[in-house]
C-alpha cells in the first residue's frame, strides 16, 4: 500500500479512536496492525476479499470499516453490495482505498469517482502510483447528509399548518 495512505489511515485511526475494526481486503494494512498494536484493547475483524458478500451477514456492528485492495478484486456488483452493506447495516463510518481507473495488473473492476459518489462516499484523499491514481473515499452518516434549512417546524413542513393556509 502506498506509504502516504497508510500515514492517512494511521491519523485517521487515531482520530476516530475506534474501539471495532472490520478491515475487508486481502491483508492487514500496516495502519491498523500499529494500532492495534497500541490500542489492544481494540478488535480487529479480518475479511479477506475472496470470501464472499454473504460472509457479512454473520458480522455484527463495527466502530470503523477499512477496504483495501478489495473492491477492484471483485465483480462490480458484489463490491456494490459489500459498500452497500457496510454503509447500511455493518458500520457507522468506513474508508475505502480505491484505484481509480481501469489499468490496475488483476482488476476486476474498475471504478471511477461518480461510482463512488453514488454509494454517498466522498473523497478524502487522492495519490498517485506514478500514472496511476487512488483515491481514498470515506462514508460517515454523521455528516452524510446534513438537515436542511426549509425541513424544520418553521416553513412547509409543519403539520400544524396544514389546515390553516392553502398551497
Amino acid at each position: 500500500m502506498h506509504t502516504c495512505i497508510d500515514s492517512d489511515l494511521s491519523g485517521l485511526l487515531d482520530t476516530h479512536q475506534p474501539r471495532s475494526v472490520l478491515v475487508v481486503g486481502p491483508e492487514i494494512p500496516a495502519a491498523v496492525g500499529a494500532y492495534k498494536n497500541s490500542h489492544p484493547d481494540c478488535t480487529i475483524t479480518h475479511l479477506k476479499v475472496t470470501a464472499s458478500c454473504n460472509d457479512l451477514n454473520d458480522l455484527g456492528h463495527y466502530d470503523l470499516g477499512i477496504i483495501s485492495e478489495a473492491l477492484e478484486r471483485m465483480d462490480k456488483s458484489d463490491a456494490g453490495r459489500l459498500i452497500a452493506g457496510l454503509r447500511d447495516l455493518h458500520t457507522s463510518r468506513f474508508y475505502a482505498v480505491v484505484p481509480i481507473g481501469g489499468h490496475w495488473p488483476g482488476q476486476r473492476s474498475s471504478w471511477e469517482p461518480s461510482d463512488l459518489i453514488a454509494y454517498g462516499m466522498g473523497l478524502a484523499g487522492q495519490y498517485s502510483d506514478g500514472e496511476k491514481a487512488l483515491h481514498l473515499y470515506k462514508f460517515d452518516i454523521n455528516d452524510y447528509k446534513k438537515t436542511p434549512d426549509w425541513f424544520n417546524a418553521d416553513h412547509w413542513a409543519n403539520p400544524e399548518l396544514w389546515d390553516k393556509y392553502r398551497w
